[in-house]
């Protein structure tokens, strides 16, 4: 079978550029899959130029056909095949299609001015994706520990672990404690920290076991709106820490989860695709003729 009807045998054989399963590529194909850039490649007034850039086309459009004719072969062995009813569809259909493929039907549009061989491949190949993409999409497994990775930077996101929602005032040195200290007799944790030119550190929501030993004991002793008691360093510093509130059960709910799933998938399945058309690439025999 080839792209586009063929002459005599006799001629056709010498023009074979390869041959993809029972796909026959000929130099009339590759001649005709762009026409505007064969045109402006034959108005070269530079012979050695001309000839450089047509082995570059050739070898270029030939690649790309061979990979668009494996995906084609492959899909139909899945039972996804694209009529040209279909092609025609999509293509009247540009603004529902994804915006890679309109920018590239843009750009072939542009240059040719009119729907050649390589707009029509383009399309058949968009259609062909989806269908094969709709497919593998399920088999992408994502277990809960994908679902963990992709939310343990969401702060709102709880999986049912303990988690400590802590403020943290860091005081150079026992001086600064001591007035620490005196502060919050007459006031409020705000108020000693103003007193003693300290900000307030929102650490959010931790895990204790994330923290070092000595204030990990600390605030598993407290209960949500009390202070811990102070905590030194080897470099004289001392930090108190003031718990606001306990969570220990998950807030990711089934929804939130089949979200998550959904983006990681969608996320995948490019590479899952590229996965499939290599696979199938071992299986397909290509042969290339030197011309």
């Amino acid at each position: 079978m080839s792209f586009f009807p063929q002459k005599s045998g006799a001629e056709i054989i010498d023009r074979i550029a390869a041959q993809i399963g029972d796909v026959i590529i000929t130099l009339h194909d590759i001649e005709t899959f762009a026409p505007g850039i064969v045109r402006s490649i034959n108005n070269d007034s530079d012979p050695e130029k001309r000839k450089a850039m047509w082995n570059r086309y050739y070898n270029e459009t030939l690649e790309l056909m061979i990979q668009n004719t494996t995906i084609q072969i492959a899909a139909a062995r899945m039972g996804q095949i694209v009529t040209e009813q279909q092609i025609d569809e999509v293509l009247l259909r540009m603004q529902e299609q994804n915006s890679l493929f309109r920018a590239r039907v843009r750009e072939i549009m542009d240059r040719e001015g009119k729907i050649t061989p390589e707009l029509r491949m383009e399309a058949k190949n968009e259609l062909l994706r989806e269908k094969v993409q709709a497919i593998l999409f399920p088999r992408i497994v994502v277990t809960e520990e994908d679902v963990r990775n992709y939310l343990k930077n969401d702060p709102n996101v709880n999986f049912g672990q303990t988690e400590y929602n802590l403020e943290l005032v860091l005081l150079p040195g026992r001086t600064s404690y001591n007035n620490f200290s005196n502060a919050m007799k007459k006031g409020g944790f705000e108020d000693a920290a103003a007193e003693v030119s300290q900000p307030i550190i929102k650490m959010g929501w931790i895990n204790p076991d994330e923290l070092v030993p000595e204030m990990r004991d600390a605030v598993k002793q407290l209960s949500p709106g009390e202070l811990s008691k102070a905590v030194s360093d080897s470099d004289g510093r001392y930090a108190v820490l003031m718990l606001r509130d306990i969570r220990n059960e998950s807030n990711v709910t089934d929804s939130l989860k089949k979200s998550v799933i959904n983006k990681i998938q969608m996320e995948q399945i490019e590479t899952v695709f590229k996965n499939w058309i290599e696979r199938n690439k071992r299986s397909i025999l290509v042969n290339r003729y030197n011309l």
